[in-house]
């Protein structure tokens, strides 16, 4: 349990650490190493920094303050994981195509509808 707590300090340190050296803004990722699935493709040092240790993290800290071009890179990529796997409208097309066990062709094929059902409301 001391373990836990030590690391969680230790990650709230990096946090504010990050933001000072950087901004609010900041979208890149230091993360303990995940031991649960999440959709799509979401990877290490693509995504985020892993670390293992308190002091692992306070170097994957470092790492993202210090290198721009990884940061630019992760963020980058986390902008396209938002857009693919968690934005609301990904959301759904992910979630009916696992139901539908197909790529069925997303909400885009639905458009035809809605014209016609706004035109209806018009009216």
């Amino acid at each position: 349990m001391e373990d836990r707590i030590s690391i969680n300090e230790t990650r709230a340190r990096c946090i504010r650490l990050l933001r000072q050296a950087l901004g609010p803004r900041l979208k890149a990722i230091v993360s303990e190493k995940l031991v649960f699935g999440v959709p799509g493709d979401f990877a290490p040092e693509r995504h985020y920094v892993e670390f293992t240790s308190p002091e692992g993290c306070v170097e994957a800290a470092v790492r993202l303050v210090e290198n721009r071009d990884l940061r630019a890179r992760l963020m980058s990529n986390n902008a396209a994981y938002y857009r693919k796997c968690l934005r609301p409208d990904s959301l759904i097309d992910n979630a009916l195509a696992a139901a539908l066990g197909t790529s069925y062709g997303g909400l885009a094929e639905f458009a035809p509808i809605n014209r016609t059902l706004q035109r209806s409301a018009a009216a």
